[in-house]
């Protein structure tokens, strides 16, 4: 509720100056006709009445204006304070419920986004005209350039919010540094995630991708893949973390990835991802301009921060549940042990990944080029395995979120103890690298590792985050492999 009626108190600050303006200068100019013994601004200009005086007609239409910057302020400030409210009130009754948050949210997102549309051109109206009126009336001159400016950055805020509604399509394309793989190019692993299927009665996905990336994962969203676009559900899979996972702890992760395939995760997933790229959208709109030309579009960019927030809050208790009943399946898989090795592994050494990319950069840079990443990864995670500084690694990551791309995970520590399994039962050697990881399932590992690291490679060309004769390089070497 406080951040409820902070909103609240920005939504209505531009309002609050168009009304406060005009009710000054209507009050100010009462004033001034009084003391000439003038009939009030009412009673010259009362409706209805028939004004052959040219002076009265411009007069009474100015009047006119301003009355119309004061009734204008009344209702965007309640457009301004009904959004946000109406989300309050959505969340509220959406409750925990995948199927009425599926249903409300959606809607109301794109409806709250036109909405916001027409507010910040109501409020960059209201600004710019309040400001002009103030200025003119004080001191008898205006910053035209300036207020017109903002004005301007308000009707970009406002087409920009209206083409983010528009945009928003229930299908969403996510893009992935990774390869599809076939059954005939890798019979073992999908055999094995085949039969795993069978075992705990889940969908077996369409597709199975690999890439560097340390991360697992299921989607029914579109891939998008250097190779071309993947559609279905599909199971990401990571080769980096496959050689730091034994058998038993790979099968763990890959049922908890296909309990959410039995739990119809991955479509409720769907619906809501297009609510999350679509606020994205909407705040990308609002902050186009760093500077006094976003003005207007500030109290929207809290309501759509609000909105966000109130979305986010429903979607994460649900996606907190998904996650632990997902856990069970994992545990079902292999053992509830073998799960939370996988999970305090997967946190631990995720985190090298930036590491090495960063480390493979400077590399090019130098003119080096490392052909695999992933055996990289892999060297270096056994490295800091066998350092003293493990357990104080472990300690640190037992309360983070396992990145994931679309949904947040809960702390590794409540899944661990929604597990049964002690925290402190798992030791230093059950987080050793093994000398027989589950990789070696993919009968192909080091060839699909090495075309993934040249598509790594690339990216870094791309991003810039290697110099010219350092990408030069690369080409040479692609045009001798």
């Amino acid at each position: 509720m406080p951040r409820l009626l902070h909103v609240l108190f920005i939504a209505l600050a531009i309002p609050a100056l168009g009304f406060t303006v005009s009710i000054w200068i209507l009050f100010d100019v009462d004033s001034d006709l009084a003391d000439d013994n003038i009939p009030s601004v009412q009673q010259i200009c009362s409706p209805g009445t028939i004004r052959s005086d040219q002076a009265i007609r411009a007069f009474c239409e100015s009047v006119t204006r301003i009355r119309t910057l004061r009734d204008g302020s009344i209702y965007t400030a309640g457009l301004g304070v009904g959004i946000p409210i109406l989300f309050w009130l959505a969340s509220a009754l959406a409750g925990k419920s995948r199927s009425r948050i599926s249903i409300i949210f959606p809607a109301l997102v794109r409806l709250s986004t036109v909405l916001l549309a027409a507010m910040v051109l109501a409020q960059g109206a209201i600004f710019t005209y309040a400001v002009w009126l103030a200025e003119s009336h004080l001191v008898g001159r205006v910053h035209a350039q300036l207020i017109l400016l903002i004005g301007f950055g308000a009707v970009v805020g406002a087409v920009g919010l209206i083409w983010a509604s528009l945009s928003l399509t229930p299908r969403l394309q996510m893009p992935i540094m990774g390869k599809r793989i076939t059954p005939e190019s890798e019979p073992r692993l999908h055999s094995f995630v085949q039969a795993l299927s069978v075992r705990l009665r889940a969908r077996p996905p369409d597709n199975i991708l690999v890439g560097l990336d340390p991360t697992f994962f299921v989607t029914s969203a579109d891939i998008r893949t250097p190779g071309g676009i993947v559609v279905g559900e599909s199971l990401f899979v990571s080769t980096s973390l496959s050689r730091l996972l034994s058998v038993d702890e790979f099968t763990a992760v890959i049922g908890h990835e296909l309990g959410h395939f039995r739990g119809s995760d991955t479509q409720y997933s769907m619906r809501f991802a297009p609510i999350y790229a679509g606020l994205r959208k909407a705040t990308g709109a609002l902050t186009t301009f760093k500077d006094f030309r976003a003005l207007a579009g500030i109290p929207a960019l809290w309501v759509l921060s609000y909105m966000r927030d109130v979305f986010a809050t429903n979607e994460r208790a649900i996606g907190r549940e998904r996650e632990l009943i997902a856990d069970t399946t994992g545990a079902e898989a292999s053992s509830p042990l073998a799960l939370a090795i996988s999970l305090v592994k997967i946190s631990t050494y995720s985190r090298l990944w930036e590491y090495v990319r960063s480390q493979n950069a400077k590399q090019l840079n130098e003119g080096k080029i490392d052909s695999n990443l992933g055996s990289t990864f892999q060297s270096v995670a056994r490295y800091v395995s066998e350092r003293d500084s493990l357990d104080g690694l472990k300690s640190q990551i037992l309360d983070v979120r396992i990145a994931h791309p679309t949904d947040s995970h809960p702390p590794t520590s409540e899944r661990l103890a929604a597990l049964g399994v002690d925290r402190t039962s798992i030791s230093r050697d059950m987080l050793a690298v093994p000398d027989r990881p589950a990789a070696q399932i993919l009968s192909g590992l080091v060839a699909i590792e090495e075309e993934l690291t040249v598509l790594e490679h690339a990216q870094m060309a791309a991003l810039g985050l290697i110099s010219e004769s350092a990408r030069q390089n690369l080409i040479r070497h692609a045009g001798r492999s």
